[in-house]
């Protein structure tokens, strides 16, 4: 979160959004890679862990974002009340998504000799993409920030620590002092 935070307030919610929204799309793709795994391998945890870890890292920039950006365009009055259709709607696409993806998963297992895991798949991305593709470029920054240049896009992502992600593996949750 503090990468996406420092991120957010340079270049903005909606670059941040931008980046992290033409990414997200990818990732039911790359889910369709670990069905080429063997099953119970160590090497499909690891591909798993990093998946979800990428995933998480890119969900966390676009959620921050987007509730940044809430609160930059809308006054201070009406924020509980955006927020609260957002969070409905969110919920309601979520609700969607899941309920088809198991509907079609429950009554056809192949559909054009394709098993219908992988269509769902493939559906979740394209429709990923699509509604990136149409509501990005309707949204416009309500601020002022900086420029995002290629050369200052490098640089922002070699400040990028691996450390707080390695950090979760320590499994030291709490510290016990004794007096």
């Amino acid at each position: 979160m503090p990468f996406w935070g420092k991120f957010t307030d340079n270049y903005g919610s909606i670059k941040t959004i931008t980046i992290t929204g033409f990414i997200i799309p990818i990732i039911p793709f790359i889910w369709l890679v670990t069905f080429y795994f063997k099953p119970n391998s160590f090497l499909l945890l690891f591909f798993l862990i990093g998946l979800e870890l990428f995933a998480g890292f890119l969900w966390a920039g676009f959620n921050l974002s987007f509730s940044n950006f809430l609160y930059d365009a809308v006054s201070r009055e009406k924020t509980h009340l955006c927020s609260a259709y957002f969070n409905i709607l969110h919920g309601l696409g979520i609700f969607i998504g899941a309920t088809l993806g198991g509907i079609l998963l429950n009554y056809s297992t192949t559909l054009f000799g394709i098993k219908m895991i992988f269509i769902i798949f493939i559906l979740s991305g394209f429709l990923r993409f699509f509604s990136y593709y149409f509501l990005i470029p309707t949204i416009k920054e309500v601020r002022d920030v900086k420029e995002l240049t290629v050369d200052e896009a490098i640089k922002q992502l070699k400040k990028l620590e691996i450390n707080p992600f390695l950090n979760i593996f320590e499994l030291r949750v709490l510290k016990f002092r004794h007096s």
